[in-house]
């Protein structure tokens, strides 16, 4: 199986930085860090240059637009895995993330132990869309 690659959209660089190894940590080697980028309009950049199989988002609540990168996100993106990082344990802004079109989100507290099977469960169902995606289209093709 091919690695998941992963971006961080975070304006911070520390936390960039750990949670790249939490994941290289945790999945041992599966999955790798290829980029970070800031919210808004650089991390959309960055998702489509860098064409990453899962996107990990850092939503602040107090932070206006946050959830707006995740549904810009689903809407470029079929075949990406999304996941919400909230440094609260919040289940109204969990449901908000995945109603934008997160995969699943992941409270800041238990990054450490449940980051990686977040990353693989997220990859999974991105790559189920695509496939559906695609059989979709082979069955409207002309």
């Amino acid at each position: 199986m091919s690695r998941i690659l992963v971006l961080v959209v975070s304006d911070s660089q520390t936390e960039v930085r750990v949670l790249s190894e939490i994941v290289r940590e945790q999945s041992g080697g599966e999955a790798v860090v290829v980029g970070s980028a800031g919210r808004g309009e650089q991390a959309l950049s960055r998702a489509l240059s860098l064409r990453p199989h899962v996107i990990l988002v850092n939503v602040d609540p107090a932070k206006a637009g946050d959830l707006e990168i995740i549904s810009r996100l689903r809407g470029l993106f079929v075949d990406v895995g999304i996941i919400a990082l909230s440094a609260q344990d919040n289940a109204d802004l969990g449901e908000d993330a995945r109603i934008g079109g997160a995969d699943r989100t992941v409270a800041q507290s238990r990054v450490s132990t449940a980051l990686a099977a977040a990353i693989r469960e997220a990859g999974r169902l991105a790559r189920t869309r695509q496939r559906m995606a695609d059989q979709s289209t082979l069955e409207h093709a002309p």
